[in-house]
């Protein structure tokens, strides 16, 4: 019988095995380079110099710096993104970070032949942390709503009035 979260973790792998079974061809040097010249240009479009409708910051978020990491990572052999991989896993491990570069490199080697239990092996331990801290965060929570209520001091009676 499968429970939720192995139902999750099948449906992540099903939906990695689709994107890493087919022939995803690497772009160029010069189309990666097209690629990032169009991003730079539509954030400067929109910001237009303070003057267009998106402040900077919201154009410059967390997914328009995911992106521009993967210049960083796209030529490195398949071998060094794996051992990346790795070191990454054992910094969150640690460190519990959000927005990490794991998921970048995964995009990038899907596009790579061979790394298809490499890949499958990386979304199950993503997945198993992940259950990890739902799980923390609800024994956490348990523990909180167990805790004895302190009850509010009884409030200071009026001074009597003195009629002299």
């Amino acid at each position: 019988m499968i429970d939720g979260r192995n139902a999750q973790k099948a449906h992540l792998l099903s939906r990695w095995a689709i994107t890493v079974e087919c022939d995803v061809k690497s772009l160029t040097n010069k189309e990666v380079d097209i690629v990032f010249k169009w991003l730079k240009f539509l954030r400067d479009y929109f910001y237009a110099g303070g003057e267009g409708s998106v402040p900077l910051e919201g154009l410059q978020n967390q997914k328009y710096r995911d992106i521009l990491s993967i210049r960083l990572y796209y030529e490195w052999h398949t071998d060094a993104l794996m051992e990346e991989i790795g070191k990454d896993r054992k910094r969150e491990k640690q460190k519990e970070k959000e927005g990490s570069n794991g998921e970048t490199i995964l995009w990038i080697l899907r596009m790579r032949p061979g790394t298809f239990n490499f890949i499958a092996q990386q979304l199950f331990a993503m997945n198993n942390m992940q259950a990890e801290r739902e799980a923390q965060e609800r024994e956490a929570q348990k523990r909180k709503l167990q805790r004895p209520k302190q009850q509010a001091e009884p409030p200071v009676p009026p001074l009597p009035i003195s009629l002299s």
